[in-house]
């Protein structure tokens, strides 16, 4: 595909998020601040329009360019499954509460980024090892994550409950 063609294809995807995302601002309720721009929406719908209008100046530089350069593909595996993994870890968080599902969210992206780097890993104990630094990496990083959020921000984060 030409560069071009992309940018326009991008373009038209980002203004199209824009406008969505500008109608559902309007949905949000809240009634205690009479002042338009104090609302939370006034801020989202400011930034939706500059993106916006960018994204539109975007497909009219593109169209008025028209590089035909042909542009290399941007898609490859890893970024998809690990957005596959984090759909999955939205969608398990309520049942399997914060700290098991980004336990299992973290161990997959890691362990896929990782043994995708280029690096040839032979089977036996060298597997073994980096699979053990992956997962404690992850186990590391859950114990931060949680414990930042819970002790120094207090949020109330989802819990494992077998019922």
């Amino acid at each position: 595909m030409e560069k071009w063609k992309r940018e326009i294809i991008y373009g038209v995807i980002i203004f199209a998020f824009c406008v969505a995302s500008y109608i559902y601002a309007g949905t949000f309720s809240q009634f205690v601040v009479d002042i338009p721009l104090a609302r939370p929406e006034a801020y989202l719908r400011m930034w939706l329009i500059a993106f916006g209008f960018l994204a539109v100046l975007k497909i009219i530089t593109a169209y008025r360019k028209k590089d035909r350069q042909i542009a290399k593909p941007i898609f490859k595996m890893v970024p998809v499954l690990i957005t596959l993994i984090f759909a999955i870890y939205l969608f398990i968080m309520p049942y399997l509460g914060f700290f098991w599902s980004t336990l299992l969210f973290m161990s997959a992206s890691v362990i896929l980024i990782n043994f995708n780097m280029g690096k040839n890993i032979p089977m036996g104990k060298p597997f073994t090892w980096e699979l053990a630094k992956c997962l404690a990496f992850s186990l590391v990083t859950t114990i931060v994550v949680e414990q930042i959020f819970r002790s120094v921000l207090s949020v109330r984060l989802p819990m494992f409950t077998l019922f």
